[in-house]
């Protein structure tokens, strides 16, 4: 998957429904190598993680604060839990 945390369209319900599918494809196939947290657990342990420290997050990367767009910090938080530690 090619969609990178703060890419600009990931702001509605329908892309991050798209966005969920797309990451269960992902997970089903051999991109699934390059996820950290396989099971539900640590998937939803670094979901969590990365929600709580998402301010630092957007601050560092994007100079900026946690955008109003809930969906938009839904998928980046998905995104995000593939890999998070």
């Amino acid at each position: 998957m090619s969609t990178l945390p703060s890419e600009p369209g990931l702001s509605t319900r329908e892309t991050v429904v798209k966005l969920i599918e797309a990451l269960v494809d992902e997970l089903r196939g051999p991109e699934a190598a390059e996820w950290q947290n396989v099971t539900a657990h640590d998937y939803l342990d670094a979901l969590g993680g990365w929600l709580s420290g998402c301010a630092g997050y957007y601050r560092h990367n994007f100079d900026q604060d946690v955008p109003d767009n809930a969906c938009q910090i839904l998928a980046d938080a998905l995104i995000a839990a593939k890999t998070y530690e």
